[in-house]
């Protein structure tokens, strides 16, 4: 990127939560380094109502089928 003529970015570390661990050591990374270009970072993506929603989903979907492999009746 600093190679490419890249002025800013913005980063979105994919870490399904936001802690010192995650966000934070990529942030640390990130901060370190001799860079070209400044940058945004997205800190709370993982709590967006839409992707709640659609973990949801796909958790709701996985429990029916897990429910009916095992022969349970699931609430």
């Amino acid at each position: 990127m600093n190679d490419g003529g890249v002025k800013h970015a913005v980063v979105i570390c994919l870490a399904p939560q936001n802690s010192r661990t995650s966000v934070g050591l990529y942030r640390a990374a990130l901060t370190g380094q001799a860079l070209a270009f400044s940058f945004d970072f997205v800190e709370s993506w993982h709590d967006q109502p839409s992707l709640v929603a659609a973990f949801a989903e796909k958790f709701s979907t996985g429990w029916e089928r897990a429910c009916v492999e095992a022969g349970l009746r699931c609430p």
